[in-house]
């Protein structure tokens, strides 16, 4: 699940659009969501913990890691009662209602921030935005194959040798 999959599943459980933040197509009508990705992989602390899978000839070098990564999200409308009530049951998504679908597809909520007021002047009257900003966590894994070498051979001061060992990069 990345962030479309996420506006995806908020969208049908909200009565009103979610959307894609900072795009040029058209915005729906008031009230709204829109979601900003603002940073897709925040990498732990540490080291990722690595394992080794045999294979039939070679070895595969599995590498795990629990990044996070920040999604912030603001309600638009006309009114301080519709964007109040629009971004607060998406804060009640990612705390309690969409636990499931969020956990089903590899996340899981790290921490989430309060409500705050994000209204903008525009002209001589405000649009009402009210947002929050979450941080998800994530499981990353990557994977590569390694030659395993089982037999050396060489010579050590000219004299000639053979020896079975295991040896990966």
């Amino acid at each position: 699940m990345r962030v479309t999959d996420i506006i995806r599943s908020l969208d049908s459980h909200l009565t009103r659009p979610v959307i894609l933040a900072e795009q040029s197509s058209p915005k729906p009508s008031y009230p709204y969501i829109a979601i900003k990705e603002i940073v897709s992989f925040i990498p732990t602390g540490g080291r990722p913990s690595n394992y080794d899978e045999d294979l039939a000839e070679d070895i595969n070098r599995v590498s795990t890691s629990q990044p996070t990564m920040s999604l912030s999200l603001t309600a638009y409308g006309k009114d301080f009662d519709n964007t109040s009530g629009l971004i607060q049951q998406a804060h009640d998504w990612f705390t309690f209602t969409g636990y499931r679908q969020l956990k089903e597809a590899g996340y899981v909520v790290a921490e989430i921030q309060s409500v705050m007021n994000r209204d903008s002047l525009i002209v001589d009257d405000y649009e009402r935005k009210r947002g929050f900003d979450v941080i998800l966590r994530f499981v990353h894994t990557q994977s590569r194959v390694v030659e395993e070498i089982k037999v050396v051979k060489g010579t050590i001061n000219n004299n000639p040798f053979k020896k079975e060992v295991t040896i990966i990069d």
